[in-house]
């Protein structure tokens, strides 16, 4: 199985729950574990990524998200939900097939969001891993 690490560069947008254009916008990497985000509203987290041209039909490409801190997370690949998922429903690592659904140049958007006091942000690693059909989970 190969791993590509989606490290940097992300876009972080900082809203607060109320209205989009009073943001903030700043580049970090992920695992993003500044201290100074917020603990209520909405986190979005962008980046962009190709597709491996070598990819067979006899292999899978996963978004893996191995934690992140917010009470749920909504994950769109050029501008389409793929899934939306309470962290309480969560066993991390968290994988989402992207196979079928990634082109050739494609811009990712994890979006966080916690209506309570605490705190939102991507704290875990993020990555696209590539392999045979036959080692991933039947249920990814």
């Amino acid at each position: 199985m190969h791993t590509i690490r989606l490290k940097r560069p992300w876009k972080r947008l900082v809203a607060d729950g109320q209205q989009t254009d009073d943001h903030l916008v700043a580049k970090v990497d992920v695992p993003d574990l500044e201290s100074d985000l917020p603990h209520a509203g909405i986190v979005h987290y962008q980046r962009s990524f190709n597709r491996p041209p070598q990819l067979d039909a006899d292999e899978k490409m996963v978004l893996q998200i191995d934690h992140f801190s917010a009470q749920r997370i909504t994950i769109q690949l050029n501008g389409t939900v793929l899934e939306t998922h309470p962290k309480a429903g969560i066993t991390f690592p968290l994988q989402v097939d992207l196979t079928k659904v990634s082109a050739a140049f494609n811009q990712l958007s994890l979006i966080l969001e916690s209506p309570a006091e605490q705190a939102i942000q991507l704290d875990g690693a993020v990555c696209l891993l590539i392999g045979n059909r036959q080692d991933f989970l039947p249920n990814v």
